[in-house]
C-alpha cells in the first residue's frame, strides 16, 4: 500500500496511480475461493503524454475482477468516484482543468455506503459530475467550476484574477464568488475552530476535498428531496440551506504579491450564519495578521446566538 501502482491491474497506462487502500470481497468463499473482487482507492499521479503539467486526484472504490484478468479482459467492473485536476503550460498561459464524478449509493436512511462496504443493502444510488477550468495570461485570468447530479445542481463558483486600480497605489487583484446548495457554515462553539478549513475563503481546493465535499452536498441534496418528494431537485436547492461566499484580493502597485498581500472575505448561509474575514501577508506569508468575525443565528428565536471572534 503507497507503493503498488495499477500495472498489474491492467489500468489505463495513460492515467498513472498510487494505491491507497486495497480491499478484498467474496460472494461464496467456502465454495469459489477463486472468484473474489479486489476493490481499490488510488491517488493520480501524472497523465502521460502531459511533460511538465502538475496532476493531483484521487479515485475511489475502482472494483476489479481477477477473473476477468486471467481470462485477459478488461478487469475494471466498476468505479464509485474518481476526481482529477490538471495544470499546464500552453498558449502562452497557465491552463488548468478538473473533473470529478462517480455514483453514490446511499442505504435506506440516506447515509452514504462507502465504497468498501457490500453489506448494507442500496436504497438508491445518485449519478454526480463536476467540472472546473481556467486559462491565465500576462497575470489576468479566470477559472469556472460546478457540479451537479442526476438530482439538480450542487454549485458553481467564479475566480477571476485582474488587476482594478485604487487610490493611494492600492489595487483589487482578484475576486471569487460562489453559491453552494445543500451546504452551510459549520456550528461552532470555540473561536479557535475558526481554523478550520471551512472557513477559509473560496478558491482552488484539492480534488479531493472538492470530491468529499460533492459527495456530502449529494447526500443532502437527495435527503432533502425525499424529505419533500413533490419539489424537483431545482426547488430543493433553492428552499434548502445554501452557502453564498465572495472574496477579493488586495495589494499594492508599489510591492510585489510576495511582499504584501491581503485577503478579505464575506460568507452567508441561509440558515443564519454569518461570517467576516481578513488577512494580511508579509514576506510571502512568513507574517500574517488575521481577523474572522462568526454569527450564529440560526437557533435566534429559541434565545440561543453565538458571536465567536478570533485574531
Amino acid at each position: 500500500i503507497g507503493a503498488a501502482d495499477g500495472k498489474s491491474f491492467k489500468w489505463p497506462s495513460f492515467l498513472p496511480i498510487k494505491i491507497n487502500a486495497i480491499g478484498l470481497e467474496w460472494q461464496d468463499i467456502e465454495n469459489r475461493p477463486e472468484d473474489f473482487v479486489i476493490l481499490l482507492s488510488a491517488s493520480v499521479t501524472e497523465i502521460k503524454g502531459l511533460k511538465g503539467a502538475k496532476i493531483s486526484g484521487a479515485i475511489t472504490g475502482v472494483r476489479i475482477s481477477p477473473k476477468l484478468l486471467f481470462e485477459g479482459k478488461f478487469p475494471i467492473i466498476s468505479i464509485a468516484s474518481i476526481a482529477v485536476n490538471v495544470e499546464a503550460e500552453a498558449f502562452g498561459g497557465t491552463i488548468t482543468a478538473g473533473l470529478l464524478g462517480g455514483i453514490l449509493r446511499v442505504d435506506s436512511t440516506g447515509n452514504m455506503i462507502d465504497e468498501f462496504d457490500n453489506t448494507t443493502p442500496v436504497a438508491d444510488r445518485i449519478f454526480f459530475l463536476g467540472i472546473e477550468g481556467g486559462f491565465e495570461i500576462n497575470d489576468m485570468g479566470f477559472v469556472i467550476r460546478f457540479a451537479m447530479s442526476e438530482l439538480g445542481p450542487l454549485g458553481v463558483l467564479l475566480n477571476v484574477k485582474v488587476t482594478i486600480t485604487l487610490p493611494y497605489g492600492f489595487e483589487i487583484q482578484g475576486f471569487t464568488g460562489s453559491v453552494d446548495f445543500f451546504k452551510t457554515l459549520p456550528s461552532i462553539d470555540e473561536p479557535f475552530e475558526l481554523r478550520d478549513p471551512a472557513f477559509d475563503p473560496p478558491g482552488p481546493v484539492d480534488p479531493a476535498m472538492w470530491l468529499e465535499s460533492v459527495k456530502l452536498q449529494v447526500v443532502n441534496q437527495y435527503m432533502a428531496i425525499q424529505a419533500d418528494p413533490s419539489k424537483s431537485g431545482f426547488e430543493a436547492a433553492f428552499t434548502s440551506p445554501m452557502l453564498i461566499r465572495g472574496s477579493v484580493q488586495l495589494g499594492h502597485k508599489a510591492l510585489p504579491s510576495n511582499v504584501f498581500n491581503a485577503v478579505g472575505q464575506i460568507a452567508i448561509s441561509t440558515d443564519g450564519k454569518i461570517l467576516i474575514g481578513a488577512q494580511l501577508n508579509f514576506l510571502d506569508g512568513a507574517i500574517t495578521m488575521s481577523a474572522k468575525l462568526y454569527l450564529d443565528l440560526s437557533n435566534v428565536t429559541a434565545g440561543d446566538v453565538t458571536v465567536l471572534f478570533l485574531a
